[in-house]
């Protein structure tokens, strides 16, 4: 499951819309695991709802496809952790992969989760 959402967001097209970060991933978990997530308004809400904890220091112990959630701006931002030291994530309609450092920088990345709360090490 882990493998499978890292695979969906690297070939998932960026979304132009309103909340794109929080809306493409939220796409993403339901064109993988072909079900229907909450929708959250933002990035923002989705980790008041969803947070497993703040971020570590060591990155490597954040699990793979596990979402990064930052909080810049009004609706924060929130990407996919790729398990290899990047995030992939939406911003203003474009597709990126960052490397995770610059992404916790830029975007003032403060905690991870799962999207829907569905944890995703659990078959």
């Amino acid at each position: 499951r882990q493998n499978a959402i890292v695979n969906t967001a690297l070939v998932k097209e960026g979304t132009y819309v309103s909340n794109t970060c929080q809306r493409w991933v939220r796409e993403a978990y339901e064109e993988t695991f072909n079900k229907k997530c909450i929708a959250q308004n933002s990035a923002n809400t989705a980790s008041a709802d969803w947070t497993v904890t703040e971020l570590p220091d060591d990155y490597k112990l954040i699990p793979k496809g596990a979402t990064i959630y930052c909080n810049i701006g009004e609706y924060g931002h929130v990407g996919i952790y790729d398990g290899e030291g990047n995030v992939i994530h939406c911003q203003s309609g474009e597709k990126m992969i960052t490397p995770y450092d610059e992404f916790v920088s830029y975007f003032h990345a403060v905690s991870w989760g799962w999207q829907n709360g569905d944890n995703l090490t659990i078959d």
